[in-house]
């Protein structure tokens, strides 16, 4: 059975959150015992004042769950949702019941069953993309993204590709005037252009992507659930390959021959982000909407293999910004 935990707790009192409510561990420790013994489950700390829920055992959310047991080492519980839907009724009766001041939900599922379970609680959500979608563009809710913004991607874009050229991808988003306006500025500033192709009814996927690759100088590939298929993405892949255009994706386990770089975000810093969000909600500082990520969070993964066969050359400022090399 999926454990509950709850955050382990430090030596130093002043790592603590700072606004606690009297009495809360009192009020709801005894029902909270009760609902976890009666499912088998025992924490390993009393409840406080912050709720952690976790979407499923994947490994992003297990490291941004790291990154703010990092940060915020006590004063915090984990309630962990699964694979199915098992646990999500005990959670959200756990949640009703222990009334936290604060949750913080890590990945969209966990984020929806945390703004239905405590509406009125501040929620912070980790790794959650466009929480307006969501229904979490509410007062009290803020969202950290799961993949690099508009500015971040623009940036790197150019710092592989320094000749600049056409950003091409194949986006949903390419509906949301805000984004389109959003990527062409971004892209502007670093002296490229944003060709921006959005998947039609009717029409295959593979074709809107080669249109996009023959009108582009560097492709992006990013976290869409229009194009989240391995056989797009293949097909994409051998695409750019083929026309020697240099591809980039938004993760690391991506990266296959002919792929260029990788442009994602450190789940752990994203963690550590949330923590600092949850403290500051702690201490009545009102956080809401989308919260912009530090550029120390952003990571670079690149195939100087790849880069080599696309006689890109690179020059050592550029190196030094790349955190991995790969095969």
């Amino acid at each position: 059975m999926t454990r509950t935990r709850a955050g382990h707790r430090g030596a130093s009192r002043s790592r603590r959150p700072a606004t606690r409510r009297p009495g809360f561990g009192r009020a709801v420790g005894g029902a909270l015992l009760a609902a976890c013994l009666a499912a088998g489950i025992v924490p390993v700390a009393r409840a406080a004042g912050i709720a952690v829920i976790k979407s499923r055992d994947l490994d992003p959310y297990n490291r941004a769950v790291a990154g703010f047991r990092a940060a915020l080492p006590s004063g915090w519980i984990q309630y962990d949702l699964g694979a199915d839907d098992s646990n999500v009724e005990f959670v959200r009766q756990a949640l009703q019941r222990q009334a936290p001041e604060v949750l913080v939900a890590v990945g969209p599922r966990a984020a929806r069953l945390a703004h239905q379970a405590a509406p009125r609680a501040p929620l912070v959500c980790a790794l959650v993309d466009h929480g307006e979608r969501l229904g979490l563009d509410a007062p009290g809710v803020c969202w950290l993204p799961s993949q690099v913004d508009c500015a971040a991607l623009a940036r790197v874009a150019r710092l592989l590709v320094p000749s600049g050229g056409r950003l091409g991808m194949v986006t949903s988003e390419a509906t949301d005037q805000g984004f389109r306006t959003a990527m062409a500025q971004a892209a502007a500033r670093h002296n490229l252009e944003a060709v921006i192709v959005e998947p039609r009814a009717g029409t295959a996927l593979a074709e809107q992507f080669r249109v996009a690759v023959a009108r582009a100088d560097v492709l992006w590939f990013g976290s869409d659930p229009a194009t989240a298929s391995p056989a797009v993405f293949e097909f994409a892949r051998r695409t750019c390959a083929d026309k020697k255009v240099p591809m980039l994706v938004f993760s690391e386990s991506l990266m296959r021959p002919g792929v260029l770089a990788a442009v994602g975000l450190d789940a752990q810093a994203v963690g550590r982000l949330a923590a600092r969000l949850a403290r500051q909600a702690m201490d009545g500082r009102a956080v809401s909407g989308e919260q912009p990520v530090e550029q120390a969070a952003i990571t670079i993964a690149l195939s100087l293999r790849v880069a080599s066969e696309l006689a890109l050359e690179l020059p050592k400022s550029t190196l030094a910004q790349v955190h991995k090399v790969v095969p």
